[in-house]
C-alpha cells in the first residue's frame, strides 16, 4: 500500500492476509511467502473505510466513505467497478 493500512485480518484458515487502505486499494497477501497476490482498486475515488470477514472465509464486504458496499470473492484476479456495487 501507498497510504495508511485501515483494516487487516487473516483469512482461508490463516494462509492469506487482506488488508484495505487509504490508497483505495484492497489486497490480499499469501502469509507463506509475503508476496502480494492481488490487487482491487476502487473505483470513482472511492475511500476505504471498513474491511468485514465473512464466514465463508473466501468472501469479505468492504465498506466505502460513500455508504457503497462491495462483496469480494478474494479468489477472483480482476474485479470489475469495484466499490460500484451496492449504494
Amino acid at each position: 500500500h501507498s497510504r495508511a493500512v485501515k483494516n487487516a485480518f487473516s483469512l482461508q484458515s490463516h494462509q492469506k492476509l487482506i488488508s484495505g487502505a487509504a490508497d483505495r486499494t484492497v489486497r490480499i497477501w499469501d502469509l507463506q511467502t509475503a508476496k502480494q497476490e492481488h490487487a482491487y482498486q476502487a473505483v470513482d475515488n472511492l475511500n476505504i473505510s471498513r474491511l468485514a470477514k465473512h464466514p465463508n472465509e473466501h468472501v469479505c464486504v468492504c465498506g466505502f466513505n460513500s455508504g457503497a458496499l462491495s462483496i469480494l470473492d478474494v479468489r477472483q484476479e480482476e474485479v470489475n467497478d469495484f466499490g460500484a456495487q451496492h449504494k
